[in-house]
């Protein structure tokens, strides 16, 4: 009897066993590659993609292998390589993810507010993580076991009761491989254990300027990065920090922006340490400013430092690993000499290097390419041949016979007139050169790029390359199609500057689309009559409107205060133009001169002789020296506004034609000379690549008509070009001065209404397409306009007022 119950409880226990096997192996063949969670719909790929979509919150599950609360694609986890969840999707719940061990990547919608309890728990694969800032209710053990995880960055709080602005206990429990994680402005503190085993993190970019707590095991060697109060904070209280401002050297500081996640050098100097490389995961841009050389390591693993990096010429000395592993694809060394130690540039396999004839780069890369075969070398001076066809000193493989024939221009594409492009010459002086588009595209299949680096391609032709970005493709190909047709593009004009900066470069291409097809509305500020924005407000409680342009002025020498309302217009998303009522010394105001009339009314300054123009024109005189360092004045504000992002319609030197202001007193020759050198100046010494230059001639200049082409510096020296007039009561939206101008610029340049009093009406603005008007300030706002017509004209289709201004993205 004991024998045979014995064998009955082996059978039912084997029954057992096979039944679970057989529900496992049944649950397996059940299992959908889709289905639904809740509102949400899922879908796992055949290459493991695993997407969700829809709108509104996920269901939540555990870890049960069955029943209701089991996750429908558990028995799939070991498939899903990639995470996508899209834009609609408002929550994915407890668990989700759970043990998804080869997990790499993971991308999450603006739309999310919350992840579940556990969600990424195990992700053992996950390399990297971006919560939206929206997405302030999560729980804890959420990137529990994730070890691969390198860095994060957590949205902006943290809204969940328990954890109320805290990181959540266990969060990153076992991340053995953390660095960096940033922390959003709501946070005050650490939870417990939400750190606990990570012994590389190293730091913690944290927003808010305390932090209260950070819970137990809390890494020792992690430092909190953030401001100055942040710092003082945690020295206070015993913690770890770097500030996001400091020294990397006797005179060569840095500072890092929280907003735009760029790092940039101040000062001048050898680089002796790095302290941003702390965060490394976060430096997302880096000006160099006047460093002359870069430390060792000091942008190692900087993997997300910006495609195309330029070294300036002060740079002279790059140190070992000092961008090993970083992300770039492309490095342009600007010095005529510089030194690169061995593996500057290590662990980098298809890396392209830009750098000067003979100045040792070249050298450099020959010499690593023992170990990284595909780094290629351009030179970005004039190739030099020698007795053969191919550059002695780089990659290039040009035929000599093409380069004789090109002359060694290099040609980049200007503005267009009709079915024509014109261009003008990086090699001389040439500005005028036209080709009509009909011919390039016969031509223009022996002109497309193959090669992957910008400008390098051996068959490369600027007059190709409509859009200027060193590729001539399918895109140049049917921009000049469009010309060829007389049809309008979006590129029919460019900056003058072919290095302008990204937003320069946006603002402009708006510009030039809205020219004679609407106009912008501008306002010039006073400061001194109720409060900073009392032209601003008027105009909204007469309109309901804001003006799209801000009008400021660098008189009295008022930087600091035009860079901080500059600063201000452009994050409400206006467009800034600044002009300067300067004296010759540049300083002040032009009108503060010591001479004085038989009434004791100052006389505006004059420059007087020839000598003394002579004097300060010339390059090198002491004269010039003095007149350069006054200019920099208004440069370095300029430069203030660069660094933030901020594109600038810069108007020096307005109504030189009418001589009443000392620079158009010494007539047409010198003016054009003092306009050109600043030009140069601000672009080619202080580097000021956010300027669009704006020309404004005056309503009633003495040399007008026929002469008033005298005046002009020439295309390539100027963005936009105008004037300004006070005499629309009698002469409408002034036509007079509209007609003659374009008789000189053509289409090459749009034209705007610089200054006015009196707004011309509706129907006189659509009558002479002007780009942007603008009102100058005080009275000639308040009186000489009435109610009724600043209502139709801020209320006009026509017009373009702040609310109606695309994001330019600064």
């Amino acid at each position: 009897m004991k024998k045979n119950a014995k064998k009955i409880l082996c059978v039912l226990l084997i029954v057992t066993l096979l039944g679970s096997v057989f529900t496992e192996l049944g649950m397996r063949a059940l299992a959908k590659t889709n289905g639904d969670s809740g509102p949400l719909k899922w879908a796992i790929s055949d290459d493991g993609v695993f997407t969700v979509n829809g709108v509104g919150y996920g269901e939540n599950y555990s870890t049960s292998i069955v029943g209701s609360s089991a996750c429908p694609w558990r028995s799939y986890r070991s498939q899903i390589k990639m995470i996508i969840v899209e834009e609609g999707v408002q929550a994915i719940g407890d668990y989700w993810f759970y043990n998804c061990s080869n997990v790499v990547s993971v991308e999450l919608p603006e739309s999310l507010v919350k992840i579940g309890a556990s969600c990424f728990q195990g992700c053992s694969s996950l390399q990297n993580i971006t919560i939206p800032s929206g997405c302030t209710e999560y729980y804890n053990n959420t990137f529990y076991n994730c070890s691969s995880l390198k860095w994060a960055v957590l949205p902006e709080d943290n809204s969940v009761s328990s954890t109320l602005h805290k990181i959540p206990s266990n969060t990153f429990y076992g991340c053995s491989n953390l660095e960096n994680v940033w922390v959003g402005a709501g946070y005050t503190g650490i939870a417990d254990n939400a750190f606990r085993n990570c012994s590389k993190l190293s730091a913690l970019v944290w927003e808010n300027e305390l932090v209260s707590a950070t819970g137990s095991n809390f890494p020792s060697g992690a430092s909190f990065v953030g401001n100055t109060d942040l710092c003082n904070w945690c020295r206070d209280t015993s913690k770890n920090y770097i500030n996001i401002s400091g020294s990397c050297g006797s005179s060569l500081g840095y500072t890092y922006d929280l907003e735009s996640k760029a790092l940039s050098l101040t000062g001048s100097g050898a680089m002796t340490s790095s302290p941003w490389n702390s965060w490394k995961y976060f430096i997302y841009d880096v000006d160099f400013g006047s460093a002359s050389s870069i430390s060792e390591g000091a942008f190692k693993g900087c993997e997300y430092i910006g495609a195309d990096i330029t070294l300036p010429e002060t740079v002279t000395s790059v140190k070992s690993n000092a961008f090993n592993g970083a992300g770039a694809e492309s490095f342009t060394f600007e010095a005529k000499s510089i030194n690169i130690e061995s593996s500057a540039f290590a662990g980098n396999s298809n890396l392209v290097f830009f750098g000067k004839r003979g100045s040792g780069a070249y050298s450099y890369v020959l010499e690593e390419r023992q170990t990284y075969s595909d780094w290629k070398y351009y030179c970005i001076d004039n190739h030099y041949y020698g007795q053969s066809n191919k550059c002695v000193y780089c990659d290039k493989q040009s035929d000599i016979n093409v380069l004789e024939e090109s002359g060694e221009h290099r040609y980049i594409y200007q503005h267009r007139d009709g079915k024509k492009l014109f261009y003008k010459c990086s090699h001389c002086t040439a500005d005028d050169y036209s080709v009509n588009a009909r011919d390039l595209l016969l031509d223009f299949s022996s002109a497309l790029s193959y090669e992957s680096a910008p400008y390098s391609q051996s068959n490369y032709d600027g007059r190709f390359d409509v859009l200027r970005d060193g590729y001539i493709n399918a895109k140049d190909y049917v921009l000049i199609s469009d010309i060829a047709e007389g049809k309008p593009t979006e590129y029919d004009v460019l900056l003058s500057n072919e290095n302008a900066t990204k937003q320069a470069k946006q603002l402009y291409a708006y510009i030039a689309k809205t020219y004679k097809n609407g106009i912008i509305s501008g306002q010039q500020e006073s400061t001194w009559v109720g409060g900073d924005d009392y032209e601003i407000n008027y105009i909204h409680n007469q309109t309901s409107k804001y003006p799209a342009i801000r009008g400021l002025d660098f008189m009295g020498d008022d930087f600091s205060g035009v860079v901080s309302r500059a600063k201000k217009w452009a994050k409400k998303g206006g467009i800034v133009t600044i002009c300067w009522h300067c004296s010759k010394n540049f300083d002040k105001s032009y009108n503060e001169s010591k001479v004085v009339d038989d009434n004791g009314n100052p006389i505006p300054e004059n420059m007087l002789t020839d000598e003394q123009w002579e004097a300060v024109l010339t390059s090198g005189t002491n004269e010039n020296r003095a007149f350069l360092a006054g200019m920099d004045k208004a440069g370095n504000a300029l430069k203030q506004l660069q660094d933030a992002g901020i594109p600038v319609l810069w108007r020096p030197f307005h109504e030189f034609d009418g001589a009443w202001f000392w620079w158009g007193k010494g007539g047409s020759e010198y003016f054009k000379r003092l306009w050109i050198m600043m030009y140069n100046h601000y672009t080619n010494d202080l580097g000021l690549n956010n300027l669009i230059w704006v020309l404004g001639y005056s309503h009633n200049g003495t040399d007008y008509g026929e002469n008033l082409a005298n005046w002009y510096p020439g295309n390539r020296y100027c963005d936009i070009v105008g004037a300004d007039s006070y005499e629309v009561s009698q002469n409408g939206a002034e036509g007079r001065l509209y007609n003659p101008i374009y008789k000189i610029v053509g289409n090459a340049k749009p034209l705007a209404l610089h200054e006015t009093g009196l707004i011309p009406s509706e129907g006189q603005l659509e009558e002479v397409p002007w780009v942007w008007f603008m009102t100058w300030h005080t009275t000639w706002l308040t009186e000489d306009n009435w109610n009724e017509r600043l209502n139709e004209v801020y209320n006009s289709d026509y017009v373009i007022t702040l609310d109606e201004l695309p994001n330019f993205g600064y």
